[in-house]
């Protein structure tokens, strides 16, 4: 999970696409969407003026099993801004805690995210 939010804060903060794609599988709307929000940031000349997210831990839930595993995550989204080419903000994110749990399985490639869920 360490390497996810890393590659995240640097695609949104440099901006630059293409980073999230090859730790997920093809099939992940949850990592085509953290995704465009790099490409969205890159066309318009926009970045986040910091790392937007912060991993708190990381846990396999219930037996490991390469085949299918879940691990959740406790993060800090932390208060960001979103700024243009200038520098001046665009919006705001606000801090707050994000919980998710993520799907994972084994491949030749290394480990690969399969489903990213949001938990309340």
């Amino acid at each position: 999970m360490a390497l996810y939010f890393a590659r995240v804060n640097e695609a949104w903060t440099r901006p630059q696409a293409g980073l999230i794609t090859p730790l997920c599988a093809t099939s992940s709307k949850s990592c085509a969407s953290v995704e465009q929000v790099a490409r969205d940031l890159l066309s318009k000349g926009q970045k986040y003026d910091g790392p937007p997210v912060r991993l708190g831990s990381a846990t396999v839930l219930g037996r490991f099993d390469p085949s299918s595993t879940e691990v959740v995550s406790q993060a800090l989204q932390e208060r960001r801004n979103i700024v243009d080419a200038a520098g001046s903000v665009v919006s705001t994110d606000s801090q707050k805690p994000v919980s998710n749990v993520f799907t994972i399985s084994w491949q030749e490639s290394g480990w690969q995210i399969q489903k990213i869920e949001d938990v309340q």
